[in-house]
């Protein structure tokens, strides 16, 4: 599960993780920590992958590149979780396919 950038501690979702593994990047609570290749329009990026390493690198990697190439490598890896951009709007993607939800 997630929680919810701002104000922490909201729920936004929860995953079944029997076999996967689950992994955020956020400013949240380590303020900006994270080299920007792109835009800074998202404030959070949570990935579910088979393993860690592979969500923790495509959660931070998400977070830097902003949404436009993240939204890329989405579809073209067929990535599943959810992200948050600064103005608050969600978007959840399910093995590359993306569906934005209200905002939070």
């Amino acid at each position: 599960m997630r929680t919810r950038p701002s104000p922490a501690r909201l729920l936004l979702a929860i995953y079944d993780l029997a076999s996967q593994a689950l992994a955020s990047s956020g400013y949240t609570y380590r303020g900006q920590h994270v080299t920007l290749t792109g835009p800074a329009d998202l404030s959070q990026v949570t990935v579910l992958a088979p393993d860690l390493t592979f969500a923790d690198i495509w959660a931070t990697a998400g977070l830097a590149m902003g949404e436009t190439a993240f939204k890329e490598q989405i579809a073209q890896r067929r990535l599943s979780g959810l992200y948050a951009r600064k103005d608050g709007q969600l978007a959840l993607f399910t093995e590359g396919d993306l569906q934005y939800v209200q905002k939070a």
